[in-house]
This record gives C-alpha cells, structure tokens and sequence, in this order.
C-alpha cells in the first residue's frame, strides 16, 4: 500500500496471559501493513509468566518485537503509558492480550488517517467470542461517533476479542458481571447522548435488569 514508510508502534500490556497471547502476536505479525513495531509491556507478571513469554517472543523470531518487563505490577493504563513513552512510531495502536487483529486492520487505519489528517483518533469496532465454540457476539459498537468530534470509527477494520469466560475460569462470573455493567452503561450514556433519556431507558432497561437479575441471583 502506499505510505509504507509511516511507522506503527502497536503496544499490548501484558500480565500473566502466556495462554493467550501467542494468537494476539499472530495477529500482529500477519498484519498486511508491515513497517511496525510492537512493544509488549510485561506489567509485573510472575517469574514463569515472564519466562513464558520471553521464549514465545524468541519462537516467533521478529526483530519488530520487544518486551518491556515492569518490576512492578501498575496495571493496564500505565502498561500502555510505559510503552508510549518508548514508542517511535508516527501513530499508536493499541492491543490488549486477549484481542487479535483482522489481517488488514493496520492497513485500513493507516489508509484512513493519511486521507484526512484532521482526523486524529480512529477505533474500530470488534468482535466479543464468549469461549470456545460460542457464537461470537455482532460486531460492536453499532454506531458512530458524531461527525466533527475527532473520533471515527473504521466499520470494515475488526479486532477480535476472546471474552472473559476464556481467560481464567475461576474469575468468570466476577469479570462477566464487571463487563457487562461497565458497557451497559456505557451504551446507556452513549444512547442518552444521541438520542435522548426516554430512548436510552427504553432501550437499556431490560439489560439492566438482566445484569441485576444475574448479580442478586448469585448472592443467594
């Protein structure tokens, strides 16, 4: 594609998630837009978690990765601080773990900003796959962001997105009520704001309900 030259610098925080993280470089490595750099911030993970994924990185044999290991677990957010910081390419893409990437997901973005360079933020949207075999979940969110607020939304570029049921079984129930909460009301807010607050009732109030439901019921 053309502006090959413009450097990507991809930045996944990573703690202890050895089991999944092989997919999520894959991802990256397949990636049709190749003039990137990808800083795997290992947020304080244990010594045999480090190890893990220190040799996966020698297995996959690209100079393009690097591992940035935190003596100190600072969570997600400074993870990704820690590796802007030492980024030198021209835009950031950020990755978490347990996410994978469509093969022209770079490349699209890519494509997308250099057309217009008033557009200084883009996301795309994603795919939710709640274990193994499941059903995936429709591609979200659904809807853009206003025109004129610098944040667009790319609807053909994908990420993938494994689901917490996938990731540590004896957490499942705790983080899918988290999840759940936390985007209900996200979708609430962002309904509120677009379409007014009888909408946004009428079209949250039965997954509140649903969430509320799940939570009480695990109490008993």
């Amino acid at each position: 594609m053309n502006n090959i030259s413009t450097l990507i610098s991809v930045i996944i925080p990573f703690y202890n998630r050895s089991d999944v993280v092989e997919r999520t470089l894959i991802s990256v490595i397949n990636q049709t837009y190749e003039n990137w750099e990808l800083l795997i911030v290992d947020d304080g993970s244990s010594e045999e978690e480090s190890k893990n994924l220190t040799e996966l990185v020698i297995q996959l044999k690209d100079p393009r990765i690097q591992v940035l290991i935190q003596n100190k677990n600072l969570g997600g957010g400074a993870a990704r601080n820690i590796g802007m910081l030492a980024a030198k390419g021209k835009y950031i893409a950020l990755l978490d773990s347990d996410d994978d990437w469509e093969f022209d997901k770079l490349e699209r973005q890519v494509a997308f900003h250099q057309d217009k360079s008033e557009k200084l933020v883009s996301y795309t949207k994603s795919i939710i796959h709640y274990g193994v075999n499941k059903k995936p979940q429709a591609p979200l969110p659904s809807h853009a962001i206003e025109k004129g607020e610098k944040i667009f939304i790319l609807p053909k570029s994908k990420v993938t997105h494994l689901g917490a049921k996938a990731v540590d079984p004896k957490y499942n129930y705790e983080v899918e009520i988290s999840r759940n909460w936390h985007w209900m009301w996200s979708k609430f807010y962002f309904n509120k704001k677009h379409y007014g607050i009888v909408f946004a009732i009428i079209k949250d109030l039965p997954n509140f309900g649903s969430a509320i439901f799940k939570f009480l019921l695990n109490l008993m």
